[in-house]
């Protein structure tokens, strides 16, 4: 599948554990962007946890100190396969199939979506566009990061995430078109 970086799908889920096979999902969101990032379509959905709530200690109290717990028991109306049908319908109807998964920490998402949403991974690229990299290099050069809420809900960490790679972009010109670096000369493989 080619990569398709003209609408970029950024999704997250908050989890009850860190391993998917010792918890539930309980909140996923995805939001559409536009490759210079102006969001087109945003979701965002809770499912309740089971009775029998398993998952790690650390994640559990997060989510019950923060109110997704339970909201997430009260207000949850999706299943989890409603949720990965939805992120299907609206990959295909905003034109966004082929983009990487993008988001912060994209990998532990990709690990739940290989278990609970696999036919929502088969539309994307393989590859992630992961703005971790940017937290980290921006550290690395002792870089004032934008302001991160700590709230662990989908929408306000996607919109983080958005912002840290407009911040990038911006600071870096990653993503923005420029002329060809200096070491692309004649002869060379990116002619």
């Amino acid at each position: 599948m080619s990569m398709n970086l003209d609408r970029l799908v950024w999704i997250d889920l908050e989890t009850t554990a860190l391993d998917p096979g010792e918890g539930f999902i309980i909140e996923a969101g995805i939001v559409i962007t536009t490759r210079e990032l102006d969001p087109v379509y945003r979701l965002d959905v809770l499912i309740p946890p089971p009775r029998h709530l398993e998952g790690s200690a650390q994640a559990i109290l997060m989510h019950a100190k923060s109110g997704l717990l339970e909201e997430a028991d009260s207000r949850g109306t999706w299943e989890i396969s409603d949720v990965g049908n939805a992120f299907v319908r609206v990959i295909n109807e905003k034109g966004a199939a082929g983009s990487p998964l993008c988001g912060a920490s994209v990998h532990f998402d990709r690990a739940w979506m290989r278990v609970f949403m696999p036919h929502v991974l088969g539309l994307l690229h393989y590859r992630n566009f992961d703005v971790s990299t940017f937290k980290i290099l921006a550290e690395m050069q002792g870089l004032k990061l934008p302001e991160k809420r700590e709230a662990h809900r989908v929408i306000p960490d996607l919109e983080d995430a958005i912002a840290l790679a407009r911040w990038a972009r911006d600071r870096f010109g990653v993503g923005a078109p420029k002329e060809s670096p200096p070491w692309v000369g004649p002869g060379s493989v990116d002619e």
